[in-house]
C-alpha cells in the first residue's frame, strides 16, 4: 500500500511539472516575441516532454488499484491535461503560422 501511495504522489509530481513545462511551451508558441521563427520549437518541446510523461503518468494512474482512490483519479486527470497541451499547442502554432 505505501510503494503504491508513493508512486502515485510520484507520479502527480511528475504530471504537475509537465503541465508547468507545457504550459510555458505553449504560451511561447502563442506569443512567440521577436524571434516567431522559433515558436515551433515551443510545440516541439511540449510533444518531447509531455507525451512520455503524460503517458508514464496515465499508465500508472490506470495500473495502481492499491493506492488511494483520490490521488489516482488526480493523477489520470492531471495526466489528461498533460497529454492535451501538446495538441493544444500544435493547433495554436498551426492558427498562427
Amino acid at each position: 500500500m505505501r510503494i503504491a501511495v508513493g508512486l502515485q504522489i510520484a507520479a502527480l509530481a511528475l504530471a504537475s511539472l509537465a503541465v508547468i513545462w507545457g504550459v510555458f511551451a505553449a504560451w511561447s508558441v502563442a506569443f512567440p516575441g521577436l524571434g516567431g521563427d522559433w515558436a515551433g520549437v515551443g510545440v516541439l518541446a511540449a510533444w518531447l516532454v509531455n507525451l512520455p510523461i503524460g503517458l508514464l503518468t496515465l499508465g500508472i494512474g490506470l495500473i495502481v488499484r492499491k493506492g488511494s482512490a483520490r490521488l489516482r483519479r488526480l493523477s489520470i486527470a492531471t495526466s489528461l491535461v498533460a497529454l492535451s497541451i501538446p495538441i493544444i499547442a500544435s493547433l495554436i502554432w498551426r492558427h498562427l503560422h
